[in-house]
């Protein structure tokens, strides 16, 4: 026991002696505990975040909503393909008003635009993407990933 009493008596000259010391050490215990122990937390709610970020992803509402909008951006894309079909092979005759602008151009912008959300949605991971390529209950397996040409439409519809 006399060990002990020794070291005692050996701390407390020193912290006689040389306060900062006994303090400086104690500030940087704490220090280095704190620090620890926030990056500990840190990484704990980062992982936390993500975590909840793929639960989001693969619920019920989300699948829903992927569904939902790339059912109808596909379907779109059939129907604005058709339509473009409808007026290229339209005949105009000497009665049929003279346009200004062939609205042929007008559906071939509408389809690229439905074309470029589509892509979108399927390339995007947080979106259509997880919902797509994770065994999720859902009907986009069978839908390619990037939406065909508008050309590549055409060859299906237009007879």
């Amino acid at each position: 026991m006399s060990g002990w009493g020794e070291r005692a008596d050996r701390e407390a000259v020193g912290f006689e002696r040389r306060p900062w010391r006994t303090a400086g050490r104690w500030f940087a215990t704490v220090l280095g505990i704190v620090l620890v122990l926030g990056a500990g937390f840190g990484l704990v709610a980062w992982i936390s975040g993500w975590g909840g970020e793929a639960a989001r992803i693969t619920g019920p509402d989300n699948v829903r909503e992927q569904n939902t909008a790339i059912l109808d951006a596909w379907e779109s894309l059939q129907a604005t393909a058709g339509n473009v079909c409808s007026v290229r092979n339209a005949t105009r005759g000497d009665a049929s008003p003279t346009l200004v602008e062939d609205p042929a151009f007008a559906y071939e912008a509408t389809y690229r635009r439905i074309k470029a959300t589509y892509d979108r949605r399927m390339s995007n991971l947080f979106e259509a993407r997880a919902v797509r390529d994770l065994p999720l209950p859902s009907d986009l397996d069978g839908l390619p990933s990037r939406a065909p040409t508008l050309e590549g439409a055409l060859r299906r519809t237009c007879p």
